[in-house]
């Protein structure tokens, strides 16, 4: 960015008590923000550290290879044109995210799934809705007699490191099949794994949550950023009306933060 053009930015100057009132308004949601991203951060290591001591077994209990208790299949080539920007079913293919949408699925809704090429090899997954599973993407289909499906998906979270050290190829990075289906997994009794799985679930709920509180938030701030930063015409009765209200907000969210 060019310093000489910054120098000639223009920016609003209104009197120093409102530039205050801007900034303890918009102060409010920083730190929410803040505190928000620092209770999600505490969140993920508590659950990474339960998921470590949960799923480390010893002799008391049976190891099998992973590719014994569960089948590792591939989605099928969906070609980039056939993707919508909205559509009933997201289409998942070598990234963390979905690529698009898509009037089709080939899996229902409660499937693992690992990213098989491309710079997230590796990257575990767990699809909540019926989805289409491109060709770059395993899909772990677990022998519900022997094995849970959600103890399968956290037992893949706590190898995944391990998962997307064993790209190869020298132009876009993959993941062989085998990687996954060598991995030793412990099989304690369904009963064990359900308490299991019940546990460790209560911190990704918990993760979920408080990530959608933080995007909530970041999108609050945004809005009122630009309410307030916005001084091309004199303020009228509904924009002061508005920054009562804002005010208002203010109090409320400091209010429920100090109750909880």
């Amino acid at each position: 960015m060019s310093t000489t053009w910054l120098a000639k930015y223009m920016i609003p100057i209104p009197p120093l008590p409102v530039q205050q009132e801007i900034v303890n308004i918009l102060d409010t949601f920083t730190l929410l923000e803040a505190e928000l991203e620092a209770e999600l951060e505490a969140r993920k290591k508590q659950y990474e550290y339960y998921r470590n001591e949960l799923l480390t077994f010893g002799d008391e209990v049976e190891f099998k290879e992973l590719g014994d208790v569960v089948v590792i299949t591939k989605g099928k080539q969906l070609n980039k044109e056939l993707l919508t920007d909205i559509g009933p079913y997201p289409a998942y293919n070598g990234g963390i995210s979905y690529s698009g949408f898509t009037d089709n699925y080939n899996y229902d809704e409660n499937t693992i799934i690992i990213s098989q090429g491309g710079a997230s090899a590796g990257f575990v997954n767990f699809i909540t809705t019926k989805f289409y599973a491109n060709a770059h993407c395993y899909v772990v289909l677990p022998n519900n007699d022997v094995i849970i499906n959600r103890y399968v998906y956290h037992f893949l979270k706590l190898n995944q490191e391990r998962l997307t050290g064993k790209q190869h190829g020298a132009g876009i990075p993959a993941l062989k099949t085998s990687e996954i289906a060598t991995l030793l997994i412990p099989i304690p009794p369904l009963p064990v794994q359900q308490e299991i799985v019940n546990i460790l679930d209560t911190f990704t709920q918990l993760e979920a949550e408080l990530e959608a509180e933080l995007e909530a938030r970041k999108k609050q701030y945004e809005y009122y950023r630009e309410k307030l930063l916005s001084f091309d015409r004199a303020r009228n009765k509904e924009e002061k009306e508005c920054a009562a209200t804002i005010r208002e907000q203010e109090r409320d969210l400091f209010s429920f933060y100090e109750n909880t």
